[in-house]
């Protein structure tokens, strides 16, 4: 196998994560459907999508000065009293507690000091939306321990690996190296003539937990799927079958924004990359789904301008509106926008902001008096695109 090819470029490293380690932490839910370890639910709640920081044991009735926040906070309530109503308020306070804290669940251990929840204990964590597990006696607290620390170093090593794809991914989309270099992370993908696309989203979709449904999906789909992890940004590689997998799992429930690249052969996979990078950031902009052919728009234009490109439609077009708005409060660039949307239309501009007609052209009249663009010209309709579209990208994304 030859050599892969690398330029000296390649070897320059961009940031490898911006995103906080909150959003891989394992989470409530995690621990309750995995069949390992018995953790029983006790009342359903979108609550049980937080992370677990660490797995913490304490009888105290407020031990807040020992929590940060995101703690599995364990306890059998030995400690809280002889008496029911003493320990109906010892187990309020440290609901209140958890819920100031921020904790992420409350886990209670029943055995022969306590056969059964107390009932003050769910009715205090119903009310203060803390999700509450049950921990049968035949659950050690160590083991729930452990648990949490495993999920921990599982979610460290394949973060990894991700970000180590992620690099070779990135050095392939930026030209830096042909598509050799991805031969271990994709075996037998260099001399296979079968299509490959690619998919596009921020890393941090996957937060609560979904990032293990995720990894569920590239599991069943071995061979087909691989990923990686650059600059907040995961990519998707493989086979357009494999791909429509993983979208239908992951990203489809929750109607996120995402990049999708063409299918083309594995020596266009630079290409492929492109298209889903850029992609990407129009589905962020538009809030849907974008793929390839939304490249050829004045959307997918503005990506591969340069931030110095940029910089005159800024200069000369937004920023005097801008000055001119926030001295008169005349709400032009709002207007030029509303136009735009509306493709040019005066009437839907003035329904979409309740106006006169004649108000929108007498707007639109004095963006013209001001730098030079007419939004009823053709020409000038086009500048004014470029300069309100060009403050929405990042030149960090390029």
């Amino acid at each position: 196998m030859p050599e892969p090819v690398i330029s000296e470029k390649a070897s320059v490293e961009a940031p490898v994560s911006v995103l906080p380690d909150e959003w891989l932490w394992p989470t409530v839910r995690q621990l309750i459907d995995d069949e390992r370890i018995d953790v029983r639910r006790v009342f359903p709640g979108a609550e049980e999508g937080r992370g677990l920081r660490v797995a913490f044991a304490s009888e105290m009735t407020d031990p807040s000065e020992f929590l940060r926040g995101g703690e599995l906070l364990l306890t059998t309530g030995i400690g809280w009293g002889a008496t029911e109503a003493r320990r109906a308020d010892a187990a309020r306070t440290m609901m209140r507690a958890a819920a100031r804290i921020g904790v992420a669940a409350v886990g209670f251990g029943t055995g022969p000091w306590a056969p059964v929840l107390p009932q003050a204990l769910v009715e205090a964590a119903r009310q203060l939306k803390v999700p509450l597990v049950h921990v049968p006696i035949s659950t050690p607290f160590l083991s729930i321990v452990e648990w949490v620390d495993a999920a921990h170093a599982e979610a460290r090593r394949s973060r990894a690996q991700r970000l180590e794809v992620g690099a070779l991914l990135q050095h392939v989309r930026q030209g830096n190296a042909d598509v050799s270099i991805l031969a271990e992370a994709a075996p037998g993908w260099l001399a296979s003539q079968r299509p490959i696309g690619a998919i596009c989203h921020a890393a941090d979709l996957l937060g609560e937990g979904r990032m293990a449904d995720a990894e569920r999906c590239l599991s069943a789909c071995q061979g087909e799927l691989i990923w990686g992890e650059r600059d907040g940004q995961l990519t998707i590689v493989g086979t357009p079958e494999a791909l429509d997998r993983y979208r239908q799992t992951c990203l489809d429930p929750m109607r996120t924004p995402y990049g999708v690249g063409s299918a083309l052969t594995w020596t266009r996979l630079r290409r492929v990359l492109a298209e889903a990078w850029y992609a990407a950031e129009i589905a962020r902009r538009r809030g849907r789904a974008a793929h390839g052919h939304d490249l050829a728009s004045v959307d997918g234009l503005l990506m591969g301008l340069t931030a110095e490109q940029l910089a005159p439609f800024r200069t000369h077009i937004l920023e005097p509106l801008r000055r001119y708005d926030a001295v008169h409060r005349a709400d032009l660039v709002h207007t030029v926008s509303a136009f735009l949307d509306s493709e040019g239309s005066l009437q839907q501009t003035a329904q979409q902001l309740f106006l006169h007609p004649n108000t929108v052209r007498k707007r639109l009249h004095r963006v013209e008096q001001l730098v030079g663009a007419d939004p009823l010209d053709r020409d000038g309709y086009l500048v004014l695109r470029v300069a309100l579209g060009s403050a929405g990208f990042s030149q960090g994304q390029r």
